[in-house]
């Protein structure tokens, strides 16, 4: 089974984002934003840079607002096409 968590951050990895990163069973996706720090990383987390999110040329890229948590609707579609068969929505305050 294919078990996605999808959350957005504009902070360096939280305590829960190492958390999430280190469930064996489930992916970790994180989607940044404008604010998101530009050397953000986390082993064994897929993140979403900006850049990378406009370079899947979606429409929805296109309309979606800067700064805002509906940003991580992009970590649903990568988790998606990813063949997610679950999907997590949680925030990277919450501690597993």
């Amino acid at each position: 089974m294919k078990k996605y968590i999808v959350i957005t951050s504009i902070f360096n990895p939280t305590e829960a984002v190492y958390a999430f990163s280190k469930m064996i069973d489930y992916r970790l996706i994180v989607v940044g934003d404008m604010k998101t720090p530009k050397d953000w990383h986390c082993e064994n987390v897929d993140f979403m840079p900006i850049d990378q999110q406009e370079a899947y040329n979606y429409e929805l890229t296109k309309v979606l607002p800067f700064n805002h948590y509906c940003r991580k609707m992009l970590g649903y579609i990568k988790a998606i096409k990813s063949g997610a068969e679950y999907i997590v929505d949680t925030d990277d305050d919450n501690i597993p």
